[in-house]
């Protein structure tokens, strides 16, 4: 690899995505432009380190219905590079 295309590379950075959310549903089905940029990152590691941390360590909310709604949330985010073509969309 050229320097310079692993230049590019490091500066590639990664967000944790979440389907939107409204009274006390979610939407998996939104489509991406709608998602939510819960956290931005470095690496595709740190983020699903992330995501990991979200799933273990749930919010704590005590509305039931907003509380799985969150765990529903949660269990549908996906990582994806800040280059990554279906954001410009």
């Amino acid at each position: 690899m050229k320097p310079r295309h692993a230049a590019a590379l490091a500066l590639v950075g990664w967000y944790l995505m979440m389907p939107p959310m409204g009274n006390g549903k979610v939407y998996i089905t939104a489509p991406l432009s709608m998602w939510q940029i819960v956290v931005s990152v470095a690496t595709l590691k740190d983020c699903k380190n992330v995501l990991l941390n979200y799933e273990k360590h749930p919010t704590q909310i005590s509305d039931p219905k907003v509380r799985e709604a969150m765990k529903l949330r949660i269990s549908h985010g996906i990582c994806m590079s800040a280059d990554d073509p279906r954001l410009a969309k």
